[in-house]
């Protein structure tokens, strides 16, 4: 069994003569935009392909397909399918589900039914991962999330981007204060099994009909605190939608989600981006926009 290397990944005749053998005749190969863990192409328009990049991120991908297999049946949003070949190169494969991701300024433009369709529909998902907890527990060796705080502190964050001169005085005061607050997005010890990274990227969204299609992505499914589940639509969408999932979520499972926790953990995850892009030279517009968007929505921060 191989691996294939960054070089070989750009060879798509290689790349296409590796499939071949492993699940026949194929006509068309595309690249897809290269993941931390896999590269990735999409065949004949219609099946994933992804190659794991070494033994680390194969173990990765044998947990999310073990848990999408568990998960078949269970949930009311399609998920994929995968199939995992290990032969003289491992990689994985699953058909594709046909939609679009659906952004804030999308969703915006969706009538208030089928707004609130799409808050019920993630609340509902998510809160059948939660409910499944005990069971996958038992079935699967789920992971623990860590997450960005062991690695970065809310205080080396501040010191990262106080030091960067694209930054505001009024944007350096905000995370000041973010920073004296303590924040430690992981203390919570509630622990349930979910998604984890729900957001635009992995919703496959059916503008047709206007409703959800599939969920993709469980790569970093895990163990982490209730509210956390929530952290990447707090980070991809306004304080006015994510608190419209949570509100159903509220009202399917009968538990009470701290909104404030919620908040706190989608603006570590946009300080922690931001410093990140920082630190590796790279553009910080999208981050700042973000970072302005959670400074404006601070009501349930101090």
């Amino acid at each position: 069994m191989h691996f294939i290397s960054e070089g070989q990944a750009q060879d798509l005749s290689l790349i296409k003569d590796i499939l071949t053998r492993g699940i026949g005749k194929i006509k068309t190969i595309v690249r897809c935009p290269q993941g931390c863990n896999t590269f990735a192409y999409l065949i004949d328009g219609s099946i994933i392909v992804k190659f794991p990049k070494d033994f680390e991120k194969l173990k990765k991908i044998e947990n999310e397909n073990a848990i999408l297999s568990f998960l078949r049946g269970q949930v009311t949003i399609k998920i994929p399918e995968t199939i995992l070949y290990k032969e003289d190169f491992v990689f994985s494969c699953h058909r594709l589900i046909r939609g679009q991701p659906l952004f804030q300024r999308q969703y915006d433009l969706l009538d208030l039914e089928k707004q609130q369709t799409f808050c019920k529909e993630i609340a509902r998902f998510i809160y059948e991962l939660h409910s499944l907890t005990p069971q996958i527990r038992k079935a699967i060796d789920i992971p623990l999330l860590r997450g960005i705080g062991r690695y970065y502190s809310a205080s080396k964050i501040k010191e990262i981007l106080s030091s960067d001169k694209r930054m505001t005085g009024k944007q350096i005061g905000f995370i000041s204060k973010f920073e004296d607050e303590g924040v430690n997005p992981f203390e919570q010890s509630e622990k349930v099994f979910g998604h984890f990274d729900i957001q635009p990227k992995n919703i496959a969204f059916d503008f047709v009909k206007n409703e959800i299609a599939g969920i993709y992505d469980f790569g970093d499914c895990g163990l982490c605190a209730k509210e956390y589940d929530f952290i990447k639509v707090g980070v991809q969408y306004n304080q006015k939608t994510v608190f419209g999932v949570i509100s159903e979520y509220e009202k399917i499972s009968g538990i009470k989600t701290d909104r404030q926790a919620v908040y706190r953990y989608a603006l570590y995850d946009i300080l922690y981006c931001l410093a990140k892009d920082v630190e590796c030279g790279r553009s910080i517009d999208a981050g700042l926009d973000s970072l302005n968007l959670k400074m404006e929505e601070n009501a349930f921060l101090f």
